[in-house]
């Protein structure tokens, strides 16, 4: 496979994913849960930023717009070839602002492209999350494969999906756990650790986070998805690689 560089330089670790244009898309993904998993690698990383863009989120938009960027700033500086794919999800809708797109042309969020309204089916973002990121490593050889992190951000609790439920999401990250992915949950006027448990989520990469407090709370996130993105490129797997995507002490003070 020919080896194409990009605009910064780094080798291209998904020259057949050419990065699409910032348009918002619906979904239409709908998958079975009994869909095999495939084993995350570690040539580059696909990140997947699953943001709650529910009403709830109102009151805190311009926080949210200003910490993810922030967030988003210090990740393009990162080392080694990454991914992004920013979803939102409010009503029955699943959105994608962008799909697979290499994270140092990523353009900021904005009031245009983030605009809270609507329930909230966290369930089904996750779900088409998982299945899409499944879908690009599915498609490489092992030697190949990117590691995959996904960070799910959301203030409450779920109430409109229907196409996945708590036992589906729950299989399918057990599932992708056992293959090297990683989740990071961030949970804001829920019980983070409850409501992750029963999706499956590990409590040492879930966090409980303080809408109040954006900035820290995303600080937090960018320290652990560096320290992850390194563990991937340096090949690590299992406990290894658990062991990395834990939040520390004061990653989660730092967060309320």
């Amino acid at each position: 496979m020919r080896n194409i560089r990009t605009p910064s330089g780094m080798p291209n670790a998904f020259p057949q994913f050419t990065p699409k244009a910032q348009t918002i898309a619906t979904s239409t993904v709908n998958v079975s849960t009994n869909e095999k998993i495939k084993k995350a690698g570690s040539n580059g990383v696909l990140i997947h930023v699953v943001l709650d863009e529910s009403s709830s989120m109102s009151s805190v938009t311009q926080q949210t717009i200003d910490s993810f960027n922030s967030w988003l700033k210090e990740q393009q500086i990162g080392d080694g070839e990454c991914l992004l794919t920013l979803s939102k999800f409010n009503g029955s809708q699943v959105k994608y602002i962008f799909e697979n797109k290499d994270i140092k042309t990523v353009e900021p969020l904005t009031t245009s492209t983030y605009r809270p309204s609507g329930s909230t089916n966290l369930l089904d973002a996750i779900g088409d999350n998982i299945t899409k990121a499944n879908a690009v490593i599915s498609s490489k050889k092992k030697a190949e494969r990117p590691g995959v992190i996904v960070v799910i951000l959301t203030d409450g609790e779920e109430n409109c999906s229907n196409r996945f439920n708590k036992t589906a999401i729950k299989a399918l990250v057990e599932k992708a756990e056992g293959k090297d992915w990683t989740f990071l949950f961030m949970g804001a006027n829920i019980d983070a650790f409850h409501e992750g448990s029963a999706m499956g989520f590990g409590t040492n990469n879930t966090v409980q986070y303080n809408t109040s407090n954006m900035a820290g709370s995303m600080a937090a996130l960018s320290s652990i998805t560096t320290r992850t993105r390194t563990a991937y490129a340096k090949g690590f797997a299992g406990d290894a690689l658990r062991a990395s995507a834990t939040y520390t002490q004061a990653e989660r003070d730092q967060s309320l």
